[in-house]
């Protein structure tokens, strides 16, 4: 990441930014310059910069041993390779001050490799302070990436938040489990974040993705064991919530699995484990993903026959669904 690491900390250490801010910079074990460039940093703003020093743990080990460390009322989490809006950044501080609720959410927007960046994401139709219920009521697709994303640190603290360790994927975790526990919601459309896709190597790469899903696996069990501890407290839209996002989660690896993977990569102790997963914790979960969607022929036909469908279907149908996609843009 020392390629990328200084535009973030630069975005979020400029003069601009007051010292009501504190950034907790970790090093995950790296064994480039990264320590360096993070400590230069803190030499330049020892008022807000922060360095934690640590072994390799990947994502979720970075959370973990920088939560404690927090002293401020809210949190979010920005990766080494992003970077913020440094002005709309020091406005939605002062914003921040203002108010009180479990959640907040910005937009962000995606930047590729090229340069080329998307309008700004998820502008809200409506502002303010609102429930949880009313929130998704307004987002029905239900869809909070993490950029989006700001916690009140007191509410990680009282439900014991911890992520998994040592896999990738786990900011699904930071966008699902505190929410089951989110009464209150602040929406605005402060364009905070910059996301960075198209890096090689990086973890939402398709070819890295498909490589990896015996990860997803692991989350899909932290996500279904997290929704069976808390259902009975689950209710309305939040229901809705808890069930869409592991739903999605399944749906990405059936079809990773089922329609992407290529003969080589293909693992069907991967479909196996899934199936297994989701009858284990949910058979009303593991029924619904039989018709879910579209794409859920490859999983009737996986119940079935347990085998994938020929390589030419497979092409048809990833055809199909690239049109869809972007027919719909």
């Amino acid at each position: 990441m020392e390629k990328y690491v200084g535009q973030c900390l630069d975005s979020l250490t400029a003069a601009e930014v007051p010292d009501t801010l504190e950034v907790i910079a970790v090093n995950d074990g790296s064994k480039d310059s990264s320590l360096d460039i993070l400590n230069s940093y803190r030499e330049k703003r020892p008022d807000i910069v922060k360095v934690i020093d640590k072994p390799n743990g990947n994502y979720g080990s970075c959370i973990n041993a920088a939560l404690p460390q927090c002293t401020g009322k809210y949190v979010r989490v920005v990766d080494a390779d992003d970077w913020v809006e440094t002005e709309q950044l020091s406005q939605y501080i002062k914003h921040l001050s203002e108010i009180d609720v479990d959640m907040s959410l910005t937009t962000f927007k995606t930047t590729n490799a090229n340069g080329n960046a998307t309008d700004w994401m998820y502008v809200g139709k409506r502002t303010g302070k609102m429930s949880i219920e009313e929130l998704f009521s307004e987002e029905p697709n239900m869809t909070l990436p993490m950029h989006r994303i700001v916690y009140r640190t007191q509410l990680l603290r009282d439900i014991n938040y911890v992520q998994t360790e040592g896999i990738s994927y786990t900011d699904s975790e930071w966008a699902y489990k505190p929410i089951l526990h989110v009464k209150t919601v602040d929406v605005s459309n402060y364009n905070v974040y910059r996301y960075r896709v198209g890096r090689e190597n990086q973890t939402m790469d398709p070819k890295v993705i498909v490589k990896s899903l015996t990860q997803e696996n692991v989350l899909m069990v932290s996500l279904m064991e997290y929704r069976q501890k808390f259902l009975s407290s689950l209710e309305g839209k939040q229901k809705e919530f808890a069930d869409f996002v592991v739903c999605r989660k399944a749906l990405l690896i059936y079809t990773q699995s089922l329609l992407t993977a290529s003969d080589k990569d293909f693992n069907a102790e991967v479909v196996d484990t899934l199936e297994n997963t989701l009858a284990k914790y949910s058979k009303e979960l593991y029924d619904v993903m039989a018709t879910y969607d579209a794409r859920c022929f490859i999983v009737r036909y996986w119940r079935n026959s347990h085998k994938r469908y020929n390589a030419m279907i497979r092409k048809a149908a990833l055809f199909a669904l690239d049109l869809y996609k972007t027919l719909k843009k």
